[in-house]
């Protein structure tokens, strides 16, 4: 692994795993309005 692959992982990896939280938060809420509707 060279300088900048390891430089761009230590980047990616934070905000990978914080994308994939508001990912979750982000489906939970519009399911959450899905059964609203739904009621």
């Amino acid at each position: 692994m060279t300088v900048d692959e390891e430089k761009m992982s230590q980047f990616l990896n934070p905000f990978s795993k914080n994308f994939v939280a508001q990912l979750k938060d982000l489906t939970k809420l519009v399911l959450e309005k899905f059964k609203l509707s739904f009621k």
